[in-house]
């Protein structure tokens, strides 16, 4: 079963990496705001359930954006290829692929079903051909082209 990362653009990376900081920034000072909340005289149900779910959505989104970067990937098993984009899964049946193009002028591989939908794989550009070439093992109706089309531009 061969595995290729999911390849994150910089500006995802900064955005996400972003929002980590963020929602860590936040559990803590809700955190500290709890232990405050909880050690004075006058506590209100409302504000410690406000507090509790910041804490829960500052925690979810920890998980969500960690998970994004621990465990994006394309799988190839026995019958399916698996599409893990963190906690996100789905899979696709290779007999329901018709044709997988490099677009060279664009550097994209786009993986074209049967339906008429299109999948733009995101890996290291260098892998392009691998991937392709496993795809085609698992289904060799599957055809690969590369397509070279050069655009004039005025």
């Amino acid at each position: 079963m061969n595995r290729y990362r999911y390849k994150f653009s910089g500006k995802i990376f900064i955005v996400a990496s972003i929002g980590l900081l963020l929602a860590a920034v936040c559990l803590i000072l809700n955190a500290i705001r709890l232990i405050k909340l909880i050690s004075s005289e006058e506590v209100g149900v409302y504000a410690v359930i406000s507090v509790a779910v910041a804490m829960i959505m500052s925690v979810a989104f920890l998980v969500i954006i960690t998970a994004l970067f621990v465990d994006s990937r394309y799988i190839f098993e026995k019958n399916f290829l698996v599409t893990k984009f963190g906690l996100i899964k789905n899979t696709t049946d290779y007999k329901t692929i018709k044709q997988i193009v490099w677009f060279k002028e664009v550097n994209k591989l786009t993986v074209f079903h049967e339906d008429g939908s299109f999948t733009n794989i995101v890996i290291n550009d260098n892998e392009y051909q691998a991937f392709a070439e496993e795809l085609r093992s698992h289904n060799a109706n599957i055809v690969y082209y590369e397509d070279i089309t050069t655009s004039e531009k005025k």
